[in-house]
């Protein structure tokens, strides 16, 4: 079987004539352009998860500094508070 190279030049010929490699291409660069802008948000998600953990574990350090300083404070009130039983054999 002989391929006739003058019907395919033809053939091509009338499908850019009547817009279908424009078209093809234009659906490709939008599928490209879409196929980028999701690696993007992709991207955005990621570091936006990031910050999150890195928030969290922040917090949490945070929270256990709070406790030790509380524990702290509550022994120092406790330890300058003065004694009732003490106070009542001065009297």
């Amino acid at each position: 079987m002989q391929v006739d190279l003058k019907e395919t030049s033809m053939f091509v010929r009338d499908e850019i004539q009547n817009g279908v490699f424009p078209q093809a291409q234009s659906i490709i660069y939008n599928a490209k352009k879409l196929q980028d802008d999701l690696h993007v948000f992709g991207m955005k998600i990621k570091h936006h998860e990031d910050n999150i953990k890195f928030l969290k574990s922040h917090k949490y350090k945070l929270d256990d500094s709070i406790l030790d300083l509380q524990v702290i404070l509550g022994k120092y009130h406790s330890s300058t508070l003065p004694n009732t039983e003490n106070d009542a054999l001065f009297l």
